[in-house]
């Protein structure tokens, strides 16, 4: 440490410091459009769980429920599942979320939606 200090103390730049400097020169990455879309998604579920526990929802039906329901149904197929990840993190972050949605939502995707989740995740570049 104090080997470091009397050299950056000399005038020339530490390794950190010469790191740090080529990091900044560096383009931010482009975010994943994936995560925009689990967020989406997981609001559209959010509104799915209220609908449910409205007094209204009786016997497992509610004219909000449908709404809701449908609204999300058509995000998953519409958007999400046709939203490649491009980062192996946005790939990662898609196949959890597909797992927590079955989790959450008590039913499993069909085969048709999981080869597409499986698809995009496929299709996403090595690091």
């Amino acid at each position: 440490m104090r080997q470091s200090m009397k050299i950056a103390e000399s005038g020339s730049p530490t390794a950190r410091e010469r790191a740090d400097a080529l990091r900044a020169r560096l383009p931010e990455p482009a975010a994943d459009p994936v995560h925009a879309a689990i967020a989406d998604s997981r609001r559209l579920m959010s509104a799915v769980r209220r609908a449910r526990r409205a007094p209204e929802f009786v016997s497992g039906r509610s004219a909000e429920d449908d709404t809701a329901s449908d609204a999300l149904w058509l995000h998953l197929r519409g958007t999400l599942f046709r939203t490649a990840p491009t980062t192996p993190a946005g790939a990662v972050a898609l196949a959890q979320h597909a797992l927590n949605f079955n989790r959450s939502e008590g039913r499993v995707l069909d085969e048709k939606d999981l080869i597409q989740v499986l698809t995009l995740i496929a299709a996403v570049p090595a690091v």
